[in-house]
């Protein structure tokens, strides 16, 4: 299953619709961000965990940056404890590649792991299939891991330094919802013994909801002969006579509520003393499942005065002039007594400072403009990208409002205002209010026969005046 995301510029409202479809079923939640560098990024505001409804999630941007291309990406993020979804067919084979057989039930955005190893230790080691990152590498074994696609083959093992009699070993495990990279791995290395001891670690990090258990041992064994570990299910064991002989298995464990993994071994009957190495791999609920991203070029026609956190005040505006922007400078230097040159105290200069001249045209959009600005709040005075006057975050200072002759309903706005930083991104909120389903609907039935979801009501636009309810 893929992610279809699409973005969406309305120049009507002054915001992207950036819209998710086809989101996984174990997808609890979505996870929009925005970039204009495909690189950095940062979450689209009021929309890091949207509810996903039918497979399908969607926000609002009003922060875009104007006549350039935007990216936006999805990630369907899952609440679920991460799950085995199961073990692939194991290969082995003595001094050559392997190919192990892909898991069963394994779906796009699932966690695969491989688990592979050669028989001489000390000089041999086996080398991660294209795609895959080494999870932990020791020696003359490995874990391999990668985020499944959409379409995946059968991986293929290759290996260096082999020799005559070297039993190479692999197999393949998927997990749902599961981290790719480990919160923390360790491992040791155990002298001649028939079982497999492995160390303990300790449970620093604030959650880990899988332990795996990794054994292997430079001598074989007939299968099923190592004991499941306490309070562990094993996901399989294999063991190889094509050479000399080996052998490897591997446990997990699904933890609820982070605690320490205290060492133990593997009990191994059969085969002979070997050589061996244990580890032990926590691996993290995933941060997501899946992600895709979609671009959009906003063509802004219009200048708007945009409340990020409150977006039904937003409002297109004449822009007819501005002053020069300035900044004061913070520095002081004091003349001390018997010094020629004077001491300086330094700082970064003041804030820019500018004043913009508004145009409206008749009562109404006059008092719904000094209604917006008298409300007080932090904007986004977001500009088209063939305007000297660029896009920033301000606070406004004491404004006033003129009109141009002594019987003219039209007035000319003069507003101070000081660039601010952005309001964090976590302060979100809709371009709707109870005050607006108040105002065009008499009863909870009309609401409910013009939106045929509760999406459909985070849709509607609002207006400033639903800001003055109950004041």
């Amino acid at each position: 299953m893929t992610i279809s995301v699409t973005a969406t510029y309305d120049d009507s409202r002054g915001r992207v619709l950036i819209a998710a479809t086809n989101l996984p079923a174990i997808a609890t939640t979505a996870a929009f961000e925005w970039s204009n560098d495909n690189v950095h990024w940062r979450p689209v505001r009021g929309s890091s965990a949207v509810a996903v409804a039918s497979n399908a999630a969607s926000c609002f941007d009003y922060e875009y940056s104007p006549g350039i291309l935007n990216y936006y990406r999805c990630a369907a993020v899952s609440s679920a404890v991460p799950s085995f979804v199961a073990a692939g067919t194991a290969a082995t084979a003595n001094n050559a590649s392997v190919t192990p057989g892909l898991p069963a039930g394994w779906q796009e955005g699932d966690l695969l792991l491989i688990l592979a190893s050669i028989r001489n230790s000390g000089t041999g080691s086996v080398v991660a299939p294209t795609g895959y990152t080494p999870l932990l590498a020791v020696d003359n074994w490995a874990l391999f891991g990668k985020r499944a696609a959409a379409a995946e083959s059968a991986p293929t093992v290759t290996i260096t330094g082999g020799a005559a009699g070297a039993d190479v070993l692999s197999q393949m495990a998927a997990w749902r919802n599961t981290e790719l990279i480990p919160a923390t791995t360790a491992y040791q290395l155990n002298p001649g013994g028939a079982n497999i001891t492995y160390p303990g670690v300790a449970a620093f990090q604030p959650s880990w909801d899988v332990i795996l258990y990794l054994g292997w041992r430079q001598s074989s064994w007939t299968v099923p002969n190592v004991a499941t570990l306490s309070g562990a299910t094993e996901i399989s064991e294999v063991a190889s006579t094509a050479g000399s002989g080996a052998g490897q298995v591997w446990d997990y464990q699904v933890q609820t509520a982070p605690a320490p993994v205290i060492g133990g071994a593997f009990t191994v009957t059969g085969g002979s003393a070997a050589i061996s190495y244990g580890a032990v791999v926590a691996l993290a609920n995933a941060t997501y499942v899946l992600r895709t991203t979609a671009t959009v070029t906003p063509v802004q026609s219009q200048v708007w005065l945009k409340v990020v956190t409150a977006p039904y005040l937003n409002r297109t505006v004449t822009l007819i002039d501005w002053d020069d922007l300035s900044r004061s400078s913070r520095a002081i230097s004091y003349s001390v007594i018997g010094k020629r040159d004077a001491s300086a105290v330094t700082d970064m200069a003041s804030p820019r400072t500018v004043n913009i001249n508004l145009w409206t045209t008749g009562d109404i959009e006059t008092a719904a403009l000094d209604l917006l600005l008298s409300l007080g709040n932090i904007m986004l005075l977001s500009v088209p990208p063939n305007c000297a006057l660029k896009s920033m975050y301000v606070s406004l200072g004491n404004y006033k409002y003129t009109r141009p002759a002594h019987l003219s309903h039209n007035n000319n706005y003069t507003i101070p205002l000081t660039e601010v930083t952005m309001p964090d991104v976590s302060l979100g909120g809709n371009s709707v209010t109870w005050a607006t389903l108040i105002t065009n609907y008499a009863t909870w039935q009309d609401v409910i026969n013009a939106n045929a979801t509760w999406a459909a009501v985070l849709a509607l636009t609002g207006t400033p005046a639903d800001a003055l309810v109950g004041h």
